[in-house]
């Protein structure tokens, strides 16, 4: 019984993460291409970018402070779903220097 029920938890989470987040990551590389295509470039080699997973599963939390945290949640919970999208995007712009 155990086993039957994580066979299933496991496929409904492989298909949520196959049906959301893996095009979610599709797409910020499409808007790392339009914001530097100098960055793009050099990781260009990625098919899907598994280094931006914990920024959007976590909004940040993971990596800024409290305050930080909790005023970044607010903009994303008041905005596009795709916003957190685009943070992600402009962060790896932004820090392009310390990421190579």
């Amino acid at each position: 019984s155990f086993s039957v029920h994580k066979v299933l938890y496991l496929d409904y989470v492989r298909s949520s993460f196959e049906e959301g987040v893996i095009p979610a990551l599709k797409h910020l590389m499409r808007l790392i291409k339009e914001a530097d295509e100098e960055m793009y470039d050099l990781i260009s080699f990625i098919d899907i970018p598994t280094f931006a997973v914990s920024w959007i599963l976590t909004i940040f939390s993971h990596s800024l402070g409290y305050q930080k945290s909790a005023r970044l949640m607010d903009f994303v919970i008041c905005s596009h779903p795709l916003s957190i999208l685009y943070l992600a995007a402009q962060y790896v712009v932004t820090f392009k220097d310390t990421l190579q």
